[in-house]
């Protein structure tokens, strides 16, 4: 992957990103402006390419491996069927070269079989590394969405507070100036005044 596609691969990355969105709400936060996202959403993107280009490499060698181990299957199948056939008395004349030849081929093939088998184990480290970097920056990305969102979400709950409070006051200014003041025309729905005492509660002194 070239220089240009990673970036795109991160631009795309981030442009996903549900950061302090709701379904029914508007953007609370632009997350393609937040530099450390950017930053994992582009550290998320090179971890994926190493990671194909190191699941490539194993695979690439463990199929040479797989492809030894089946010509070596196949050659000593050839020779057990020599020999059985021999056993039960039908020899051939060119038995004995042939098996002389399977013997030097598979002797080859064991000497290949080492090499291929030490080539996956070299490239197995590499692509159990590359998949372990590439979990720890899905979770840096999910860290920073979450540090985004809360960001955001607390500025917007923030401008809320001082909406609602700023609304209250002129419903309170308007049933001052009623002559029967009557109860209050808007109080906080159920849900609403549970979750501020809880929220209340948690937070304690803060």
């Amino acid at each position: 992957m070239t220089q240009t596609a990673a970036s795109a691969a991160a631009a795309s990355t981030v442009a996903t990103s549900r950061c302090g969105r709701t379904d029914t709400g508007p953007a609370v936060i632009d997350a393609a402006d937040n530099a450390a996202l950017v930053v994992a959403a582009h550290a998320l993107a090179a971890a994926e390419r190493r990671r194909k280009e190191a699941a490539a490499a194993l695979t690439e060698v463990e199929a040479r491996a797989e492809r030894i181990r089946g010509r070596t299957a196949a050659l000593e199948c050839e020779r057990a069927a020599i020999i059985a056939r021999r056993q039960r008395g039908q020899q051939e004349p060119d038995d004995g070269p042939r098996l002389a030849l399977i013997a030097a081929d598979l002797d080859g093939l064991a000497a290949l079989q080492r090499d291929a088998d030490a080539a996956v184990e070299a490239a197995r480290r590499p692509a159990e590394d590359a998949a372990r970097i590439l979990a720890t920056a899905h979770h840096v990305l999910r860290q920073e969405e979450d540090a985004a969102a809360r960001a955001g979400l607390v500025a917007y709950a923030g401008r809320l507070d001082g909406l609602l409070l700023e609304a209250i006051a002129q419903l309170d200014a308007l049933r001052e100036r009623q002559p029967h003041r009557g109860i209050p025309a808007w109080g906080p729905s159920p849900p609403l005044w549970e979750a501020l005492r809880r929220l209340r509660f948690q937070r304690g002194s803060a």
